[in-house]
This record gives C-alpha cells, sequence and structure tokens, in this order.
C-alpha cells in the first residue's frame, strides 16, 4: 500500500524520441484530485527498471492546485513533438514498454525492486508484464505511440494499477492546463459518436463510458452491441453498431442484453498487417449489465447503392459493427480451410467470399493492391488493384455456437444476416443460425473437357499441389504421407486425369515429388498408356515439374530441363542466386495423323515459376521481384531460340502470373513477346519474342478467365501460350472447373476428383492434319464464292462476321478426295465482312 493523499501518478510515457514517438521526451504528469493545493516542494518522482532495484529520482517544486496537473519532462531523443512546457525536469530514460514509477514525498532514492509497502511512498505505477512492483495488478504496456493514463482524467485510483490505467493517446498537461473536476460524473457517449463520420474515430486512444446497447453477437473474443433503434440518429453516414474486444469468450452477456460499455477507444489492426485498414473498437472494456431479452435491432439491408465495384474501399464503413442483411449473395470463392498434408484431409475454416447477386463475379485487375506502398524505385504510372471493394467476405462460423457452411462457386445465399465486422482486410458478415436456415440454390456443373478425337491432339497442364510420397526425401522439407493418404491423393488425381479429363495426351504437371510418385500416377490411370517424365530441381520444398505423355498417340523424341545452374544478381546480397527453383522441362515430339502424311512436330516448354509471396515485403520483395523478372526473361529467351530454329513452339504451366501486367513485374507480357513499358511495372524486361506468343486466354469471355481464387478474386496463375503458326489447329481451350470452385472440404470426399489442388488445370486441343485454308474468293452483289482447301474427305462450315466476334453460320461442305470444295453466301451483307471455314465438329 502506498501513503494515502489527494496527488497521483495520472500519465507514464516512456517512448520519448524512440521510433514512431509520440514526443520527444519521457515525462510522468501527476494531477491532485482533491479539493485543496498541495505543495510538492521536497518531493520527488523516481524510476527504476522493471525488475531493477536501483530508483532514478527527479526533485520537484512548487504547488499542485485543487484539479490541476504537473508535468515533469524526462530524457529524450530526435523523434516526436515538443512537449508543453514542464514543470520541472529531469534526465531519467525511461522504457516504453516496463518499468516503475513511484511519487515519493521525500527527496531520498528509494531502494530494492519493489519498496512496498513504504510511508514515504505516495503513489505507484508499475506497467509492462515484467514489472516486480505495483499496486495490485500491473498496467498495461503502452508502446511509443502510447502512454499510460489514469481513468477519470486522474480522478480514478483503485490501488489496482491494471484497473485503473489504460494505455491511450498521449496527452501531456501542465500547471497551464484546464483543471478537472472529479465531482463531475464523465459523459456517456453514443455509438454514432464514437464511431464518427470518419474512417477513424475522433475519440481513438480515450476512455470512454457508452450509453445503454443491445448485445447482438457473440465472437470467442469479444461481442457486438448496437443502439436500440429508438436511439439511432440521423446521419447515415456514423454507423450504430461496435466491437467490444474480452480477453477470452464472453461469459458476462448474452445476446440480447442491454448494457454499458466502459473502455478505451481502438483503431485495432493486426501488427503483422500495418497497411490493414483499421476496425473501429472497444478495448480492455468492462461491462455494466442493465436488463436483458430485449429485441435486436433490425438490420440494414446492403443494395447496390451500399457495395458496388466503383464504391471504394471504406464504402461500407458507414455499418461497422451494425447488422447487415443480404438478400441474395452470390458465392465467389467457396469456403475456405487448412490441409493436413500427411494426411491429404483438410478442415474447413467456414470462411468464403460473396458478391450481391445481381453483380457480375470480380475478377483480378492490372496492378499493385492499392493497400500496399509502392516500392521506392517505383515508376511513375505503375497501375494500381482497387481489390474489388464490391466483394463480401462472410465467416459463417464467426459467432459463438454457430456452424460452418460448406458452398461452392455460384451458389445463392438467401437472408443472409448478421453483424458487420472487419477482418482480413475485407468486411466480414458473421452470419445469426445455422446453415439450414438460409435458402440454397446451387449451380449445376460447368462445362467438361470432351473426348479426343482422332484428328485432335489434346494437352492439359495442371498444379497438384505438394503431390509427396511416403518417403522421407533426401535435402529437402517434404511432408511424409502416410500410406493412405499417398494412396487417396493417387485415386483422386487418376478420376480427374482419366474421368473428368478423359486423358489428355500430353499432360504438364507441377508440384511433383519425384520420377517414381509420377509413374504411379501414371499407372493409376487406366485411360491412357502414359510414359512419365521428371527431373529434380532446385526446389527446397521437394516440388518438380514432369510430364504425363500419352505413348500410343504421341512419339517423344527428346526431353531436357533447362536453366537448371542459370543465375541473376541478388539485389540484397550482390552476389548469384539460382534463378530457377523448378526448371523449365522442354519436350519435343512427333505427332501422327492418320490424314497426313507427315508428322506434326512439336516442342513444349512446362513452367512452374516463382509465387509473388512476399513479393511487397520491404526486406524479401526486392529478391522476389528480380527473380520473377529473371525467371520472366529466361523463359522468353528460350521461345524465341526455339521459334528462330523453326519450330512451333506451345509454353504452359503454372506461371504465379496474370495475363497482365501485375505493377511489380509483367511475367506474361514478357514471355509472349509484349511487355509493359518501363513507366508502368517496377522491373522492365525488354522484348525479345518475335513473332509474339498467343495466350489463349483471350479465346475466352472475361468471366471464364480464372484458374485460381483469392480472397474472392477469380485470377488466371496458369496459361498456355502457342507460337503462331499454330493458332489455326486450336480448335478449343478451356479451364477445367474441378478445384477453384469448390469447397476444400471436398478434399476429404476420395470418390470426389474435385479440390484435388487449389488450381483448375487447364487444356487445349490441337487439330491435326491438313487445315482448312481458302485460295480464292469471288464477290458480287449478289453472292460471294469461295474456293478453299483442305483435309480430304472432311466436312467443313463456312462461317461469316461483321465484327470478328459473333460468326453466322452460312453453308457447309465436304472437300472431295483431293482436298477440294467450295462455298457461296447467295445473301451477302454490305458494308465489311469476314469469312473463315471451321470442321463441321468444331467450336
Amino acid at each position: 500500500m502506498c501513503a494515502q493523499s489527494n496527488v497521483v501518478i495520472s500519465q507514464v510515457y516512456g517512448g520519448g524520441g524512440n521510433a514512431g514517438a509520440s514526443y520527444r521526451n519521457d515525462f510522468i504528469e501527476l494531477f491532485n484530485r482533491g479539493t485543496n493545493p498541495v505543495n510538492l516542494t521536497g518531493w520527488s518522482v523516481q524510476y527504476a527498471s522493471a525488475s531493477g532495484g536501483t530508483w532514478q529520482t527527479t526533485i520537484l517544486m512548487g504547488t499542485i492546485q485543487p484539479g490541476g496537473y504537473y508535468l515533469v519532462q524526462e530524457a529524450g531523443g530526435s523523434t516526436g513533438s515538443n512537449l508543453p512546457p514542464a514543470d520541472t525536469s529531469g534526465t531519467i530514460a525511461m522504457s516504453a514498454t516496463a518499468g516503475k514509477v513511484a511519487l515519493v514525498n521525500i527527496p531520498t532514492a528509494l531502494s530494492g525492486s519493489c519498496p512496498l509497502p513504504n510511508a514515504a511512498v505516495v503513489d505507484l505505477v508499475g506497467y509492462g508484464g515484467t514489472a516486480s512492483c505495483f499496486e495490485s495488478n500491473s498496467a498495461s504496456a503502452p508502446g511509443n505511440a502510447a502512454s499510460l493514463r489514469r481513468l477519470g482524467d486522474g480522478c480514478i485510483d483503485t490501488d489496482n494499477n491494471s484497473a485503473d490505467f489504460f494505455a491511450g493517446n498521449v496527452v501531456p498537461r501542465n500547471s497551464s492546463s484546464p483543471t478537472h473536476n472529479c465531482d463531475v460524473l464523465p459523459r456517456a457517449y453514443a455509438i454514432h459518436e464514437i464511431q464518427g463520420t470518419n474512417s477513424l474515430s475522433s475519440l481513438a486512444g480515450e476512455f470512454v463510458v457508452t450509453t445503454t446497447n443491445i448485445v447482438t453477437a457473440l465472437r470467442n473474443n469479444g461481442f457486438f452491441i448496437q443502439t436500440p433503434d429508438s436511439d439511432t440518429d440521423s446521419d447515415p453516414v456514423s454507423s450504430e453498431g461496435l466491437f467490444v474486444v474480452s480477453s477470452g469468450v464472453p461469459t458476462n452477456v448474452t445476446v440480447g442484453d442491454a448494457v454499458v460499455v466502459s473502455g478505451t477507444i481502438a483503431e485495432a489492426k493486426p501488427a503483422s498487417d500495418p497497411v490493414s485498414l483499421p476496425r473501429t473498437q472497444i478495448s480492455s472494456a468492462t461491462v455494466r449489465f442493465i436488463s436483458a431479452s430485449h429485441s435486436l435491432p433490425a438490420p440494414i439491408t446492403l443494395t447496390t447503392t451500399d457495395i458496388h465495384p466503383n464504391g471504394g474501399l471504406e464504402q461500407l464503413e458507414r455499418y461497422e459493427g451494425m447488422r447487415v442483411r443480404v438478400e441474395g449473395l452470390k458465392v465467389v470463392s467457396p469456403t475456405d480451410g487448412f490441409v493436413d498434408e500427411t494426411n491429404a484431409v483438410s478442415t474447413s475454416s467456414g470462411v468464403f467470399f460473396g458478391v450481391l447477386a445481381d453483380l457480375p463475379r470480380p475478377l483480378r485487375e492490372p496492378g499493385i493492391d492499392i493497400l500496399t506502398a509502392l516500392p521506392i524505385n517505383a515508376p511513375c504510372c505503375v497501375p494500381r488493384f482497387d481489390r474489388n471493394p464490391e466483394l463480401l467476405r462472410v465467416d459463417s462460423n464467426g459467432q459463438l455456437l454457430t456452424v460452418r457452411w460448406e458452398v461452392t462457386s455460384g451458389t445463392i445465399l438467401s437472408n443472409v444476416v448478421g453483424p458487420l465486422f472487419y477482418e482480413d482486410r475485407s468486411f466480414t458478415i458473421l452470419p445469426d443460425g445455422p446453415a439450414s436456415a438460409i435458402a440454397i440454390s446451387v449451380p449445376g456443373l460447368k462445362r467438361r473437357p470432351h473426348v479426343t478425337a482422332s484428328n485432335e491432339l489434346s494437352i492439359a497442364s495442371m498444379n497438384l499441389e505438394h503431390f509427396y510420397d511416403v518417403s522421407d526425401g533426401p535435402n529437402v522439407a517434404d511432408p511424409v504421407l502416410t500410406a493412405t493418404a499417398y494412396s487417396n491423393r493417387l485415386h483422386k488425381a487418376a478420376l480427374l486425369i482419366g474421368q473428368v479429363m478423359h486423358g489428355p495426351d500430353i499432360v504438364g504437371l507441377a508440384e511433383v515429388e519425384n520420377l517414381a510418385v509420377l509413374q504411379d500416377l501414371a499407372s493409376a490411370v487406366s485411360s491412357a498408356s502414359y510414359a512419365a517424365f521428371l527431373f529434380q530441381g532446385n526446389d527446397f520444398g521437394g516440388i518438380n515439374i514432369g510430364f504425363l505423355v500419352n505413348s500410343a498417340r504421341v512419339s517423344v523424341t527428346e526431353v531436357t530441363q533447362q536453366g537448371k545452374n542459370a543465375t541473376f544478381t541478388n539485389p540484397n546480397t550482390g552476389g548469384q542466386s539460382t534463378i530457377h527453383d523448378r526448371p523449365p522441362l522442354v519436350l519435343r515430339v512427333l505427332i501422327s495423323d492418320p490424314a497426313s502424311v507427315a508428322p506434326l512436330p512439336l516442342t513444349i516448354i512446362m513452367n512452374h515459376l516463382r509465387s509473388m509471396i512476399d513479393i511487397d515485403d520491404v526486406s524479401a520483395g526486392a529478391f522476389v521481384r528480380a527473380k520473377r523478372r529473371a525467371q520472366a526473361a529466361f523463359v522468353a529467351e528460350l521461345v524465341q531460340e526455339y521459334q528462330s530454329a523453326g519450330e512451333q513452339v506451345i509454353v504452359m504451366g503454372d506461371f504465379n502470373a496474370f495475363q497482365f501486367n501485375d505493377g511489380y513485374v509483367d511475367v506474361m507480357g514478357t514471355i509472349v513477346g509484349s511487355p509493359a513499358s518501363s513507366n508502368h511495372v517496377v522491373l522492365a524486361n525488354p522484348d525479345v519474342v518475335n513473332p509474339n506468343l498467343i495466350n489463349l486466354i483471350e479465346m475466352l469471355p472475361s468471366s471464364e478467365r480464372y484458374s485460381y481464387v483469392f480472397d474472392g478474386s477469380a485470377q488466371a496463375l496458369d496459361h498456355i501460350l502457342v507460337s503462331q503458326g499454330l493458332q489455326p489447329r486450336v480448335r478449343e481451350f478451356l479451364y477445367v472447373r474441378n478445384n477453384a470452385d469448390f469447397p476444400e472440404s471436398d478434399r476429404n470426399n476420395t470418390d470426389l476428383p474435385h479440390r484435388l489442388s487449389d488450381h483448375d488445370p487447364v487444356m487445349v486441343y490441337l487439330l491435326l492434319g491438313k487445315l482448312a485454308e481458302i485460295k480464292s474468293i469471288q464477290w458480287s452483289a449478289t453472292a460471294v464464292t469461295i474456293q478453299a482447301e483442305a483435309a480430304p474427305a472432311r466436312s467443313y462450315d463456312l462461317q461469316r462476321s461483321s465484327d470478328l466476334r459473333v460468326w453466322q453460320k452460312i453453308e457447309s461442305a465436304a472437300a472431295d478426295q483431293a482436298g477440294r470444295f467450295s462455298f457461296t453466301d447467295f445473301n451477302p451483307v454490305s458494308g465489311a465482312a469476314f469469312y473463315r471455314l471451321r470442321a463441321t465438329d468444331q467450336n
């Protein structure tokens, strides 16, 4: 216990001059709670480290008036604002995170790590978890940008440091500051006053007491309160809801309770994500129960007026913490989860993303995430990605006693109701009640691959996502699967390749541990006679790339690994680092066709490039960006080498890159042959590919241009590119909708091919034999006659278009034994017209 006095320590700040400091100097603030002046002459304030027993002193002088403050300036640094004029000064350097401060009515230094009880000690504050001395319990650790402040502007003194102090805004007060009367009760704040009309609360860092509000939902670390409908204000911009943080599962409140909450207003964001938007909440809270069993405030029904693609990241700030309702929510990212590699199973997280049902599915767009700071060397015109602000994150079991919802992309959920929470950079709904209360409409299966025809060659690329075996590989950090898990993975992969994809002639695979695994997979697929090819690379995780080739239809002439020892300059060290963790694998083949004398030669380059993980990191980002640029340049030069030799090239794989410029490195543009200009990308590459390749994703409608879904945004990471000479042979290109749109929990169903991986496979079908060719066109006002050559005895459609987008069938004809045939358009259009030939079984 301390000696009884009306003078107390009202504020402690030890972050002065440190990085991120609010003020340049440490300080100790005193307050007179009483009604009479107190002469401080001969008193001292003293400081000792958290566990230390040596006390440093600053001697006081002068008088502190009733309700008045007294400022003691201590040691400082170079960061922060100047303090207001101090009433006295010392040279003590205090810790910002843990220490002990005492107010003593004598000038003599204390001794010992905890000099209590002591009649000379008027007040004492121990702060931080390691403090060895305190009143009842130590106060929290404030840090460089906050101070410890006594509640009630200095009035509250229960002899419990933890209960009497809060970490809040640094507000140094001296003897010239306005006095404070402890007999005046603190005012109560309505939630809309706390939330305010801006993204940040004007009361952040302050201790407040709320008006009476209703508990609307419980989480595992707090609860939501909302203003009763009868007490809301007339301003639609200020939210009427607020999240209250508790140290664990709340046990002193129930949904429907009316409560008064007191605590510190905080604008919270994860320490690991400092660029995230903040969430307004009450921390270090205490709750006073008023009454029970109240009706919950009516939810706000969200419409496209409230949330839409051009609304900005903070368009829902006005409803933060409030109950909201979505009448129809379209799922655009399936329920996520956590994978247990060893057992090849997953656990659902219950989290998925959706948009209002009448909005289109959000796709990833060019540029760097708008929340991310640009690198210091970024040029003027790097594009920025707006994060698709129309997305709503749903944490289906975010409330206590609710269950996880397992949903597929395209599902329509009706009447989703719950509080709106900001978490993981997303406005998140925490739905009320069980999933059975939601009316669900589930979409049918999307287009699937067809069986390869005799006049076609089918080629696929797929990422198998950590396809490991039952052995611990040497010198790699690989999970070791159980025998059952390995068997299950082989079975699911065989279902996908054999039954869903109908055994493509050539399959490029990423993330396979070794050749033995690939051979096991070849044996598991019964629909094709696959030969396996794989070379070990440099990946520390033990994942590699390989090929399965149907030897019944494809003749392999050569398989080589390229660039295993290639290096680039590491910008962080100045030394040389390996370019490829998974070096490109080049497959050269000959394809026989009964309708053609000469086989078709193809050169196929399979890739798995470095991911974007840590690309925006302050320390690692420069290395990641440089490595991705070096990889793109290497593949582009490899492509040009083969094209210059007259070879027809197919470049495919998991490029971990979008079909457009990501703002850091334009990987796909570099490989295609149209890299972004140096003022539109952080690290530019020269154009070395001529003629350009064709990215077949451009054949698809925009809604289908994805192979992966991240934080709700569909995006393409897997691509197939072809030389221009192969474009006329492309019959069909598609993504196999097997993984990205299905919930992570489907991984556990071994009888379903779904969710073998988090990437969708990509496929292309090439026509074999002689291609149809228009040899001449004769036109008049009444007819257009076209002479053509093609494979003998095959049937073709003549199609016409005025815009090269919409094509109309005009006539069908079959080539004769010499491969010649003709068409006549008897209803030619005026103006521009384009004609093309398509085999009758070709899209």
